[in-house]
């Protein structure tokens, strides 16, 4: 897996292994003003570890968004954003035959 060094559409770089450890100092300025304007929203999450796995037959999916009307009372109310089978990832299968599960709030429950 390469890196790409990329400004929008922009390739600035190759290719590259490593992330450099010296930075163009206009770069650096971009960079730190595009992180200071990223916002971020809470959220509480929670895994789940189940003895057994449930068949996919019987559930059917790995994972469940759950979508709400922006400013309804079921966005503003609702506890669950999305679940999802982790184990269903690649490389996160147990060998203990287990199963986990990621549970999501939205961010409105989770500010309250």
């Amino acid at each position: 897996n390469n890196y790409h060094l990329r400004r929008g559409f922009k390739v600035l770089s190759e290719d590259f292994n490593v992330i450099p450890q010296a930075l163009h100092p206009l770069y650096l300025n971009y960079l730190q003003n595009t992180v200071n304007s990223v916002t971020s929203a809470p959220i509480l999450a929670t895994m789940i570890v189940m003895k057994r796995s449930i068949p996919r037959d019987l559930f059917g999916y790995d994972g469940i968004t759950f979508q709400w009307t922006e400013g309804s009372d079921q966005e503003n109310n609702n506890i669950l954003g999305w679940i999802a089978r982790d184990s269903s990832k690649p490389n996160r299968a147990r060998q203990d035959g287990k199963e986990c599960w990621v549970i999501q709030s939205t961010t409105s429950f989770a500010a309250k």
